[in-house]
């Protein structure tokens, strides 16, 4: 399910929430995920997955940044920090490495984000 295109603009300030399926997860959210909170200015962005639920909410001084420049940083800045985070131990790259990404986003461009595990 891919709501952006399903629903377009009509998605403009809502809160969603979707699942991630086991075979597809990566423990938080991907860079589409963050583009799609920052391109329509979601109220709350929520995932799931089997292991975990995460969320996305909009700081006060939030700032918006293009999709382009978000999967940029996902796979080079954010991404090589997050591998030299795991290679140092700091982190389990198998569930923290997208977790990690995402919180360094939060720091970044000041959104709220959290990750709990289930149960």
């Amino acid at each position: 399910v891919y709501p952006n295109y399903d629903l377009g603009d009509e998605l403009s300030g809502a809160c969603v929430t979707h699942n991630h399926p086991a075979s597809e997860t990566h423990f938080s959210f991907s860079a589409d995920d963050i583009s799609m909170f920052m391109d329509y200015r979601l109220t709350e962005l929520v995932g799931t997955d089997e292991r975990y639920t995460y969320r996305l909410w909009p700081g006060q001084d939030m700032e918006y940044v293009d999709s382009d420049t978000i999967r940029h940083l996902f796979g080079t800045e954010f991404y090589h920090r997050a591998m030299e985070a795991g290679m140092d131990g700091k982190i389990d790259l198998d569930t923290d490495e997208y977790h990690f990404i995402v919180q360094k986003f939060a720091e970044r461009y000041g959104f709220g984000y959290e990750r709990k595990e289930q149960g």
